[in-house]
């Protein structure tokens, strides 16, 4: 019904939607289930469950529609026409989680006294006088810091980044003191700790305007598109972002990007009062060879769009919502960064020095789904070596469902990394009851694989717009034909791809993934004997990297076939873009960005663990290091700015 009614697209992403409604109900039965033999007693005790769910999404919905319509330009919560059916549904779906969760932690603690005690202990603590007064302090705090953001955005653009800087020196100095004298060896509360504070430097600071990391106007319409679920207003302002006037010739001009945020705020309160505003049905930039229908790709915007969604609600100026926008960007990338370098059994320096990388903070710190793609590739590569790393621990339906989940999140934004599920291969016999239970794992494994391929497969073979193929790659581009000449000249394209793989790849250029700020420009230009640092460095902890943890060693196989579905997916990557963006029958291959390897970069660089020793006590000297490359992603910064 849904593919006779709507796009490929959309029926792909409704698709996704019912499958993660049935694996929510399905774990909501596991959990029920448990303990519960009869089945008469359980099917009361289901549809309890349901009823709970159900009206738990109702209110869910109902509530974050009226908080949207109130952040809205123009909404009014008693005009009804004013309120979205698409945006209820959708915050209906959300409501079912937020109720599913809210259910399963009361029922944990229910069962659990350890919890029942530590809420009596906050209770005691709420009934304290001193612990009341220390509450109170921090809401005032917190207000007073509220109240003076707003006018401290009206500052000259220097004199923000002088102030931001010297906060982050302090800040800087002072949590690396504490965190060296209370938890010295934890190396995701390291990354935690540096990542937010260089990221939230680097948001703040920047200009308040598109243009300054890849296509990010792009990701700035679209996120805005999303935080008003498919339905966005904008204002002639905003249009303005999106259009890039203080890039002419490909050159970001300072001047303009100056003159244009001095004013930008009174521009846009003056358009609101007076009610110029556009209403738009979807993204208002459509990309040449794109598809703008809603799909599942647009899941990677939901950090951004939450940020601009509570910006509103907060009544803040556009520039700080621009920047807010971008910090939850940050936010959310270093959330799961953290948590996957605290999951992962071995790699704990390497996945930090990746994630501290000056093009990976940069641009987590800006409008981009490539943060999202990035952080859940590492947390799901983590999940699957833990469980890997386990091997006399039975694989559980919902460990399984929660490693397929993250992937799913992972591909949804860039599919075409979907060889990384075949990590899931790793999984050692031993883990499961009988050959039949790891047959069907397979089959699971490999119809899970398939059905990711196919959400990027199918909008080409029925979407007009993206067999185009995107133009800006020039006059001759045609993603048809290129597929037809690939077919026809396998071992012409394949020399083709080896050529360009060797330079892609090749330490000479990693300063392009390393130390590249987009249009700010890159370190290698001011500063060319620091371009192969970061590379040297990821290279040096990787060999010191310990492979023994608690007696286990990966074998050499396994290692060798992570790094080959790595290679897999960056040969699959450049040949995407040969196929959307490069001319037909080109002997090279265009469009094709040095970031796009940071998703695959923490398997790649396994390939260089060699170190015998077990994984007993953390180097000390491994925070000097993650301490450099933060530093230098703060100098790639200031110089880059510089060149302006």
């Amino acid at each position: 019904m849904s593919f006779g009614r709507f796009t490929v697209s959309t029926s792909i992403l409704f698709s996704c939607l019912l499958f993660i409604i049935c694996n929510l109900l399905f774990i909501g039965y596991i959990n029920t289930a448990n303990g519960i033999s009869n089945h008469q007693v359980l099917i009361p005790v289901l549809m309890k469950r349901a009823a709970t769910l159900l009206a738990g999404g109702i209110f869910f919905a109902i509530l974050f529609e009226a908080l949207t319509i109130i952040g809205s330009l123009d909404g009014n919560l008693t005009d009804f026409q004013s309120w979205s059916k698409k945006r209820l549904f959708v915050f209906f779906v959300c409501g079912l989680f937020i109720a599913n969760f809210i259910v399963i932690k009361n029922k944990n603690r229910e069962g659990s006294s350890s919890q029942s005690s530590s809420f009596t202990k906050l209770k005691a603590m709420c009934a304290e006088p001193k612990g009341v007064a220390i509450a109170i302090f921090y809401l005032l705090l917190f207000a007073g810091i509220a109240l003076l953001v707003n006018p401290f955005f009206t500052f000259p653009l220097i004199h923000r980044q002088i102030i931001v800087l010297v906060l982050f020196i302090l800040a800087a100095s002072f949590f690396t003191c504490f965190l060296l004298k209370n938890a010295p060896y934890r190396t995701e509360l390291f990354f935690l700790l540096y990542a937010l504070l260089i990221g939230t430097y680097l948001s703040f600071s920047l200009p308040p305007v598109t243009g300054i990391s890849p296509d990010d106007q792009i990701h700035y319409d679209r996120s805005l598109t999303v935080s008003y679920i498919w339905n966005p207003q904008y204002t002639d302002v905003e249009h303005k972002l999106l259009s890039l006037p203080w890039i002419p010739d490909g050159t970001l001009q300072l001047d303009s990007v100056l003159a244009y945020a001095s004013n930008m705020n009174d521009q846009y309160d003056s358009m609101i009062n007076a009610g110029a505003i556009t209403h738009v049905q979807g993204p208002t930039i459509h990309v040449p060879g794109g598809d703008t229908s809603p799909s599942i790709a647009y899941l990677g915007y939901l950090p951004s769009a939450a940020g601009l969604w509570i910006s509103r609600l907060l009544g803040a100026s556009l520039s700080l919502q621009i920047m807010i926008g971008r910090w939850f960007n940050l936010l959310f990338y270093s959330i799961v960064v953290s948590s996957a370098i605290k999951l992962l059994p071995r790699y704990k320096g390497i996945a930090c020095l990746i994630g501290l990388l000056p093009t990976s903070l940069y641009v987590a710190s800006n409008f981009s789904y490539d943060p999202w793609v990035t952080s859940l590739m590492a947390l799901s590569i983590a999940l699957v070596l833990n469980e890997a790393e386990a091997k006399d621990r039975p694989l559980t339906t919902k460990r399984l469902l929660l490693i397929t989940l993250v992937f799913f999140l992972a591909l949804a934004p860039k599919a075409i990394y979907f060889p990384m599920i075949g990590m899931l291969f790793l999984l050692p016999k031993t883990k499961f009851h009988n050959k039949r239970e790891y047959a069907s794992f397979l089959v699971f494994t490999i119809l899970f694989a398939l059905f990711m391929v196919l959400t990027f497969i199918l909008p080409m073979l029925f979407s007009s717009q993206v067999q185009t193929g995107d133009i800006r790659g020039g006059a001759d581009v045609n993603s048809v034909n290129q597929i037809k000449y690939v077919l026809t000249h396998p071992i012409e394209y394949l020399k083709t791809l080896s050529s360009f793989m060797l330079s892609y790849l090749s330490p000479v250029g990693s300063n392009e993934y390393t130390m590249h700020y987009a249009y700010l420009g890159n370190l290698h230009e001011a500063l060319p004997f620091m371009s192969a640092i970061p590379f040297v460095l990821l290279v040096a902890i990787a060999i010191r990297e310990p492979l023994d943890v608690d007696g286990n060693v990966p074998t050499i196989a396994a290692r060798v076939w992570i790094v080959v579905l790595a290679v897999s997916c960056v040969a699959l990557v450049a040949t995407s873009m040969y196929v959307a963006f490069t001319p037909v029958g080109s002997n090279s291959i265009a469009g094709c960005q040095a970031r796009y390897i940071l998703p695959v970069a923490l398997p790649l660089f396994t390939a260089f663990a060699n170190s015998p020793r077990k994984n007993t006590i953390e180097s000390i000297h491994l925070y000097w290091i993650i301490s450099l490359i933060s530093v230098m992603c703060i100098t790639a910064f200031i110089i880059g700015w510089q060149l302006l």
